[in-house]
């Protein structure tokens, strides 16, 4: 499964309704929008690299991994049910690779930028 952004999904969704000049407008948004993101790559590895010779450096990365229903059930019966979601933090520190998790459960708190900066 490919993650993607809420930019490329709008971006998308809108493509494939629009005439044909909107399209080519909308794609070629898409495209810079992705060559943007893409950019940000290399700039990871510098970060990386200087995080790892310089100890005044530090350079972390974070992603909210997919939402974990709890318990985890495969039975069609179970899935249409209500579950308890439960919800991922995990930050890496680039330099020396050591990553924390931090998990809650949604009567703790939502999934929104809040929630992730009191981790």
């Amino acid at each position: 499964m490919i993650n993607t952004c809420n930019t490329c999904d709008v971006l998308n969704a809108k493509t494939k309704v629009a005439d044909e000049e909107r399209k080519i407008n909308l794609t070629a948004k898409l495209a810079e929008h992705q060559h943007q993101a893409e950019k940000a790559y290399p700039e990871k590895r510098v970060d990386k690299a200087n995080a790892k010779t310089d100890s005044s450096v530090r350079a972390f990365a974070f992603d909210l991994k997919q939402c974990l229903p709890t318990p985890y059930l495969k039975t069609s019966v179970s899935f249409y049910k209500r579950q308890l979601w439960s919800f991922n933090l995990t930050i890496h520190d680039l330099a020396t690779n050591e990553a924390t998790c931090y998990m809650w459960d949604e009567t703790i708190g939502a999934r929104g930028a809040n929630q992730i900066a009191s981790c």
